[in-house]
């Protein structure tokens, strides 16, 4: 799940430390050199140039959506102006339908306690909603689960861990897990009470008034991190490249390899939420 990867190099350098890598690299064995999540930029052209012709490379990109949380603040216009008239449409349907049960709120959890009250109550509406679809889930991992909790003890009190709650009165809407670094929000995982009315859009719901709420709070962008899901494209006008960067020696191994990837990238595709 690496994403927004880069080289540490000062401003100026960015040539002699490819250069110095792909010295490296040359001097050592191996058959696959992989960069992940990489933004484009100086690093990977350079990087580039001085691999390719020797180690054949395989580029794939994928956009990372994401709301400009500036851009929108200095309109004046809250975020759901930016929305398309059906957006904007399902929305306001739902909202009105929760509004049935009590007042819609945002709220990020103000101490640990609190996040980590969030964070349990998060995977057990997201497991359950990967249950029904007959998937393991995200945290069906003990070990990952128990990850996520010592991150989140870790980092919260840096303010590098935002999690968010919504509410219709009493009732839980949905909750998102969110990382923040440098005034950025990425929004990592999520879980959504479930009910059988369509017409109740829940993650819709969530991701709007906490969009709304880091809007209000000051924050620069959220971002949805990779991926092309159908939902992502609705809530973010804007996007950035992401670069998944693997350099090979030439094997035929390998090459039976990169098929198998191809395949299993389409497979991942066609299972990515297309609503929410």
């Amino acid at each position: 799940m690496m994403e927004f990867n880069n080289l540490l190099c000062r401003a100026g350098f960015e040539q002699k430390i490819a250069r110095a890598l792909g010295a490296h690299l040359r001097s050592r064995k191996w058959e696959e050199f992989a960069i992940e999540g990489i933004c484009p930029g100086p690093i990977l052209s350079w990087l580039q140039t001085d691999l390719s012709s020797e180690f054949p490379a395989s580029i794939t990109t994928r956009p990372s959506f994401y709301v400009d949380l500036n851009r929108l603040r200095r309109s004046g216009l809250p975020y759901e102006s930016w929305l398309s008239p059906n957006t904007r449409e399902q929305l306001r349907r739902s909202l009105r339908l929760y509004q049935k049960l009590g007042a819609v709120r945002a709220e990020a959890a103000r101490d640990l306690p609190a996040a980590e009250e969030f964070f349990a109550e998060m995977c057990r509406m997201h497991q359950s909603t990967w249950k029904r679809r007959g998937e393991a889930g995200a945290f069906a991992s003990a070990r990952k689960l128990a990850f996520h909790r010592t991150l989140i003890r870790n980092a919260f009190v840096e303010g590098a861990i935002q999690l968010v709650r919504v509410t219709a009165g009493e009732e839980i809407i949905g909750i998102l897990y969110n990382f923040v670094q440098k005034d950025k929000v990425y929004f990592y995982q999520s879980g959504f009470h479930y009910r059988p009315d369509k017409r109740l859009k829940p993650g819709l719901v969530t991701h709007v008034c906490a969009i709304q709420l880091c809007l209000e709070a000051g924050y620069e962008d959220y971002d949805f991190l990779a991926g092309e899901a159908r939902y992502k494209k609705s809530l973010a006008k804007d996007s950035r490249p992401l670069a998944w960067v693997v350099f090979s020696r030439p094997r035929i191994k390998l090459v039976l390899i990169e098929l198998l990837r191809t395949v299993k990238a389409r497979i991942t595709r066609r299972r990515e939420p297309r609503a929410i």
